[in-house]
């Protein structure tokens, strides 16, 4: 074997070395952002359970806080601003989770959106005082 097909040997198993590393640092990357969404399909379908199990299903239709059991998980409800849902009286909320320690992104690891009924609407009633 001369020099120059020992260095472009070198050259070559070099180039294949790189490649193999890169490859493997995207598979993990890939593999942690995985396992974060599967968390927070986890605990997105455990909120919703305990939601819903409850009497008067006690989903907050706006509000946000911390996931219990995971406080690397934070989540938000809000309502939906559908008009056509409105004729059958009913209302979207739109519950996400995000990664709580990534405080300035606002893209969300999972998000859900449940149709409620609306709220019984309360009207005072003016008493004699």
């Amino acid at each position: 074997m001369t020099l120059v097909e020992v260095v472009v040997g070198l050259a070559i198993l070099g180039t294949l070395l790189a490649s193999v590393l890169v490859a493997r640092g995207k598979h993990l990357t890939q593999l942690h952002d995985a396992r974060r969404k599967q968390a927070a399909v986890t605990a997105a379908d455990s909120m919703l359970s305990n939601w819903f199990g409850e009497p008067n299903n006690s989903m907050p239709r706006e509000g946000e806080g911390a996931v219990e059991g995971d406080q690397t998980l934070r989540w938000r409800s809000s309502k939906s601003l559908d008009s056509d849902i409105k004729v059958l009286n009913a209302e979207i909320i739109r519950l996400e989770i995000f990664d709580a320690r990534q405080k300035h992104s606002n893209m969300s690891l999972v998000s859900v959106e449940v149709s409620l009924p609306k709220p019984p609407t309360v009207i005072p009633v003016a008493g004699n005082h």
